[in-house]
C-alpha cells in the first residue's frame, strides 16, 4: 500500500475515532451511551462533602465543594484567559424533591441560581435540566471526594 493511503487509512480511523469519543451533549445521547439518571437518594449518598468542578457557558471553569451544612465558596477562572481575574463566591447548595441539584451562588458582580438534575455513566457524571426530554442540554462535570 502506498505512503500516501496508509496515512489516508490512518486519518479516517483517527478521526472515527475522536467521533466515537465526543461528549453527550442531550438527554438522548447520554441514555443512549447508557447513562442513568440518579435518584434523590443517590444524589443525596453522592454529593455532600464533594468537589464540583463545572464549566460554564462562557468558559468559566469552576470550583466548590459541597459542605454539608449546605454552603460553600465557589471560584471561577477561564483558562481560555489566564490573565482574566480570579472570582469567588459565597453559595448555598440543596437537593430538591425531585433529586434535582440545586445551586446559588452570589458573585461580585451577579447571581447564579439552577437546578440541575445529575447523570451517572460509568465513572463520569453530568448535569441536566430534565431527566425526561430528550433534547434537554447535558454537561458533563468532575465530582471529586
Amino acid at each position: 500500500m502506498p505512503a500516501t493511503c496508509r496515512l489516508a487509512s490512518c486519518l479516517c480511523l483517527s478521526l472515527l475515532s475522536l467521533g466515537a469519543l465526543a461528549e453527550p451533549t442531550t438527554v438522548a445521547e447520554l441514555r443512549a451511551a447508557g447513562a442513568t439518571a440518579l435518584n434523590s437518594e443517590q444524589v443525596r449518598q453522592l454529593l455532600p462533602k464533594t468537589e464540583v468542578v463545572s464549566m460554564a457557558d462562557t468558559g468559566m471553569e469552576r470550583h466548590w465543594t459541597n459542605l454539608e451544612d449546605g454552603s460553600f465558596v465557589a471560584r471561577a477562572s477561564n483558562p481560555r484567559l489566564p490573565k482574566a481575574p480570579v472570582q469567588n463566591g459565597a453559595g448555598t447548595w440543596r437537593i430538591d424533591d425531585r433529586g434535582a441539584y440545586c445551586v446559588n451562588i452570589d458573585w461580585f458582580t451577579r447571581k447564579e441560581a439552577w437546578c440541575q438534575f445529575v447523570f451517572s455513566l460509568g465513572d463520569r457524571h453530568y448535569f441536566g435540566a430534565s431527566q425526561v426530554n430528550p433534547e434537554a442540554r447535558v454537561a458533563a462535570i468532575q465530582l471529586k471526594r
